[in-house]
């Protein structure tokens, strides 16, 4: 029971051991999506993605800044590379919220593309997390726009969800 029960909390040393394997791997998975257009979704991405998300664990367990300024250079390669890297643009949006910049989080969520992506997940991250990114009592114009696109994004899905529901009864 003890074997079940026992849990081990790492170090940011082992999380920066385990996010240069994760790069290494990232690295070495590259030329598998040479063929494949920008457009795509490429199989080194998860590598890239998983050594950013440790790289951020590393953060939360030392409160040293340098691992999200590392996983920023790290997430901005993934979306570098690979254009539609939805994953990456989402923990850009976050990590630029933590490192206040608030600008380019709107503009690393614009540049996801919210029509392309299952508007449900990319709506709910932006409008729920609206009040963030303002930058001042005005706010953000950029950001109105951002949410009233998301907002008419809603409204077209639930229209075409009842002609979907209506045409199958």
């Amino acid at each position: 029971m003890q074997r079940l029960t026992t849990t081990i909390i790492p170090t940011p040393a082992d999380e920066e051991a385990l996010a240069k394997k994760y790069l290494a791997l990232y690295t070495a998975a590259l030329p598998l999506d040479a063929g494949l257009p920008a457009e795509s979704l490429h199989p080194a991405d998860d590598l890239g993605v998983l050594a950013g998300s440790v790289l951020i664990s590393a953060y939360h367990l030392s409160l040293s800044q340098s691992y999200l300024y590392t996983a920023l250079i790290v997430l901005e390669k993934v979306t570098l590379h690979s254009k539609w890297c939805y994953p990456a643009r989402l923990l850009l949006v976050r990590l630029n919220r933590l490192l206040a910049a608030p600008s380019l989080a709107v503009q690393h969520y614009h540049n996801a593309n919210l029509k392309g992506v299952q508007s449900d997940t990319l709506g709910h991250h932006m409008l729920s997390r609206a009040h963030i990114f303002a930058l001042g009592s005005a706010g953000d114009i950029g950001l109105i726009n951002e949410c009233v696109e998301a907002s008419q994004v809603y409204t077209v899905n639930q229209n075409e969800v009842r002609h979907l529901r209506l045409g199958t009864l």
